[in-house]
Formats: structure tokens, C-alpha cells, sequence
């Protein structure tokens, strides 16, 4: 990318701006003083640049994709920072999951379709993580705990088997069932 390339969103010119010009105030909070940014001048679609430098992240996004991709960060980040990868690693393992070359594999040049994808992939995988945390800490319990635990999780489970079925015994109104 580079200045007075066209937007891909509604055809503008995009221009190498100060991050200063988009956050104002908060530039210095957001660490990005002396940073730039690629946007728009017309529907200011914008990707950031890489520290110091005026080489874009990715593609421009608009403020949609853009959330979307903070949202695939977040989700990604923390599968990394949990120390069960490397960040290297985990982009790897992305790289292989999307079928894509490793080069390739980074959210800020991914579209909605990926980022959806990326969300979906990191959400099971972290899932699993607590999953197997929650595992060994039970494991790890005295059996006399262990029992007291289970329960406790059976008790859980029957209230809310019983709430359940008074939440649907309420929906029905003379043999009719009611919408909500």
C-alpha cells in the first residue's frame, strides 16, 4: 500500500496520516505518537502501520471489519499469552488451520470470513485449555474433596433441571403453549 492508493470501500484516495489526526489525545495513551496510519479521505476506511514505520499492517478495513478484527485478536492473543505456544508457533498452527502460507497469516489482512474463522478456531481450542485446567485441578483434590465436588455439581444440575421445567410448565396456557 501507499499514499493515493484507491479505496477499496467507495474508491477515495487513501493518504499516509498522523495517528495523532485519528486519536487526538489519546495518541500519547495508546502509545502512538509518531505513528501513521492509511486512510481514507472520503469514507475513512484505515489499517495502521507497523511501529516506526510506514509499512501498513494489512489491507484499509472499515470500522465493521475493523472491530472484527480486534475481536480476532483478543481470542488469538490470549491462546498465545497462555503460554501454551510460542506467538511464532501459534501462528503457525493458524497458518496450517486456514490453509494458508505462513507469510499470510495475519488478522490485520484478513476479511470478515477469517476473522469469523480465527474466533471460532481460538474460542474451542481455549475452551479445551480450561477444560483440561479444570481437569487436573479436580484431579489434583483429596477424594474426600472430590466427592464434595461432585455433589455439589449434581445438586447444580438438578436445580437447574428443575428450573427448566417450571420455566416450561409457565410457557403453557390452557394446553397452549405461549410465546415469550
Amino acid at each position: 500500500m501507499k499514499e493515493n492508493d484507491i479505496c477499496r470501500y467507495c474508491g477515495g484516495v487513501i493518504k499516509l496520516i498522523p495517528a495523532k489526526m485519528v486519536y487526538g489525545e489519546s495518541t500519547r495513551r495508546l502509545g502512538m505518537e509518531g505513528e501513521h496510519l492509511y486512510q481514507c479521505q472520503n469514507c475513512n476506511a484505515r489499517v495502521g502501520c507497523h511501529k516506526g514505520t510506514t509499512r501498513p499492517l494489512g489491507n484499509v478495513a472499515n470500522e465493521v471489519l475493523r472491530l472484527k478484527r480486534v475481536e480476532a485478536h483478543r481470542v488469538f492473543d490470549a491462546l498465545w499469552k497462555s503460554g501454551r505456544m510460542t506467538r511464532t508457533g501459534a501462528y503457525r498452527w493458524l497458518a496450517g488451520e486456514l490453509h494458508l502460507r505462513p507469510d499470510r497469516a495475519h488478522i490485520g489482512g484478513f476479511e470478515m470470513d477469517q476473522c469469523q474463522k480465527v474466533i471460532e478456531l481460538c474460542e474451542r481450542i481455549n475452551k479445551d485449555l480450561l477444560s483440561e485446567q479444570r481437569e487436573w485441578e479436580f484431579s489434583a483434590l483429596p477424594p474426600e474433596k472430590q466427592a464434595q465436588e461432585l455433589k455439589r455439581q449434581d445438586a447444580a444440575l438438578r436445580k437447574w433441571k428443575d428450573y427448566l421445567k417450571d420455566a416450561k410448565a409457565r410457557l403453557h396456557t390452557n394446553g397452549k403453549e405461549r410465546s415469550i
